[in-house]
């Protein structure tokens, strides 16, 4: 039977946890993945329990005009609760995201954390069933291990993509 775990936006959800010593590249990597699936579902509570209670998160987007980084949105794991608490209140672009994750390339590891840097593309498909790239860019994840399994510490979205017409509330 699958652990339950109580979410932090006050849900009880369950979610598979990475539960190793040290977090190796494959079990980063299933991180990474399991909370892109629960982002894809829009399963909140499952994302909100794969980060560690020091997570931050982060999109930035780099500007040839301004000849330096954007950032978008900044958040501390506070601050994802209340954007994810709230997004069904918004108005929101009709249809579905789906990120697919390309290769990952491991960056840093050690017995505390492991740094990933992974492609990704999200593909929005609308309700008519018409799929297109809505984004591209590179997740750079640090993993860190905890007495309860692997957390997401911090994920870096970098954009190559610049415009996101309506945009969306949810994570990238």
């Amino acid at each position: 039977m699958e652990p339950s775990y109580r979410c932090r936006v006050g849900l009880r959800c369950r979610g598979p946890l990475v539960s190793l010593p040290e977090v190796s590249f494959e079990a980063a990597r299933s991180l990474v993945a399991t909370a892109c699936l629960a982002l894809d579902e829009e399963d909140f509570c499952s994302f909100l329990a794969c980060c560690s209670d020091d997570f931050h998160y982060t999109i930035r987007v780099h500007s040839p005009e301004l000849r330096r980084d954007m950032t978008w949105l900044e958040h501390d794991l506070a601050g994802m609760q209340g954007l994810l608490e709230g997004v069904r209140d918004h108005l929101r672009r009709q249809g579905r995201l789906l990120r697919h994750l390309g290769a990952s390339v491991l960056v840093e590891a050690s017995a505390q954390h492991t740094v990933l840097d992974t492609s990704v593309l999200v593909l929005h498909t609308d309700l008519e069933g018409v799929t297109r790239v809505w984004a591209a860019g590179r997740y750079r994840d640090a993993v860190a291990a905890g007495a309860d399994g692997a957390r997401l510490l911090n994920r870096r979205v970098q954009l190559h993509t610049r415009d996101l017409g309506t945009g969306s509330h949810v994570p990238i």
